[in-house]
């Protein structure tokens, strides 16, 4: 019996502490897991030992107050001013981001300071997806000039290319530029074309070597073979090159 009553006692002595913890929320509180705390419901703050009720603006929605919150956020198209929320003004041919805090202007228009003017696309020109510099850009074998689009004038032999700044243009293979034409590329005999855009644009086949305008077949000394490049010559080993020669030391 003795130790029957002593379980009994520590069994109450825990429930009395327990109780005696348990923490008594206020009205529009919320207890926390433990029930050892407790914090305001959505759009009331705490003030002492109550909640009381967030006052919010006209075109505003309650908020967390967590970490210094006032509380509410304004409606999109309105921005915070004091403790309002006022018309968020955009001008005339604009629309506002997806949080409602900005605008941007309508395609084809542009921002200068606060107002979306018209963007002039010239003939031959078309709008750009991002507004910004002009605007706008020309079509394929035109160049901007003055607020214009003026046609690239591409000589005989000659196609556009994609290039935004230079000629605009280039030649052929077999043709090479001048300042304003595609002049034929000349080929010797015993060579081919290499289609660089500057040089001879040719070059001698194997065994050849560039003189002048023309190609010449290399002349191999006794013993020896054609170097890499295919356009002179080299000497075995043990042979070594002595004036035109390949001769033993």
């Amino acid at each position: 019996m003795h130790f029957a009553l002593r379980l009994f006692l520590f069994v109450l002595a825990l429930t009395s502490s327990s109780a005696a913890s348990e923490v008594k929320a206020p009205q529009n509180a919320i207890l926390d897991s433990g029930g050892l705390s407790w914090s305001c419901e959505q759009g009331f703050n705490r003030r002492g030992a109550e909640c009381v009720a967030i006052i919010i603006p006209q075109n505003a929605y309650a908020t967390s107050t967590r970490f210094g919150q006032r509380g509410w956020i304004c409606a999109r198209g309105f921005v915070a001013s004091q403790k309002k929320c006022v018309l968020f003004g955009i001008p005339k041919n604009s629309h506002l981001n997806v949080s409602g805090d900005l605008w941007r202007c309508n395609r084809g228009y542009k921002a200068e300071a606060n107002d979306c003017v018209a963007i002039l696309v010239p003939e031959n020109g078309f709008l750009k997806t991002s507004p910004t510099g002009k605007g706008w850009s020309c079509e394929r074998g035109y160049r901007p000039l003055d607020g214009e689009c003026h046609k690239i004038a591409t000589p005989e032999n000659g196609y556009l290319t994609n290039a935004t700044h230079g000629k605009g243009w280039a030649c052929e293979r077999g043709f090479q530029a001048t300042e304003t034409a595609c002049e034929k590329v000349e080929v010797p005999q015993n060579g081919y074309l290499t289609g660089d855009s500057v040089g001879r644009g040719w070059t001698c086949e194997r065994g050849y070597s560039i003189e002048d305008r023309t190609c010449v077949a290399v002349d191999l000394p006794e013993y020896a073979h054609l170097n890499q490049r295919g356009d002179g010559w080299s000497c075995p080993r043990p042979f070594v090159q002595l004036e035109a020669s390949c001769v033993i030391e």
